[in-house]
């Protein structure tokens, strides 16, 4: 399963785990690292994965109930 999301939502999750992800905890421009881990990666993902849910805009009881329905 791969959980799509855009920049902005991928920076809105990360904002208190940053220094928790060695990538992240010394980058000073956090919008452009991220643009530039997904504009690495996010072809491969999407080519491994079996299932794409989108959790743009969503809660995590929403992106839950979308993954529920797959397993």
């Amino acid at each position: 399963i791969f959980l799509d999301a855009s920049v902005e939502t991928i920076i809105s999750h990360l904002q208190n785990e940053r220094n928790k992800r060695p990538l992240l905890k010394e980058c000073e421009n956090l919008n452009k690292k991220i643009e530039e881990l997904l504009s690495t990666r996010y072809e491969k993902y999407r080519n491994v994965s079996d299932i794409l849910i989108d959790i743009n805009g969503k809660n995590i009881d929403e992106v839950i109930s979308q993954i529920l329905v797959y397993i």
